[in-house]
């Protein structure tokens, strides 16, 4: 399923911003479920063309996620001020 194929304007796009626009009505201030949702369409749009260039994602995603969580605690350890994630 390309960017630019049918499939993917009239039934993939619609579908996934349907539900997450559900979701984030559902959950109005804690929106996790919405931007897990939203992770895993990307996810599975990016599988359909190649399942490799998901689990290159996946992997990428998840360094970033725990880099970010591992700059923080340095960043809140050595000046002593707290940084939101999230």
């Amino acid at each position: 399923m390309g960017i630019t194929s049918y499939s993917f304007v009239l039934a993939f796009v619609p579908i996934v911003v349907i539900i997450w626009s559900l979701l984030l009505r559902i959950q109005y201030h804690h929106s996790t479920l919405a931007i897990l949702f939203i992770i895993f369409a990307s996810l599975w749009f990016i599988g359909s063309y190649d399942y490799r260039f998901a689990l290159i994602m996946l992997g990428t995603a998840t360094s970033n996620y725990y880099g970010v969580k591992l700059i923080k605690k340095y960043v809140v350890f050595f000046s002593g001020k707290h940084l939101p994630l999230f």
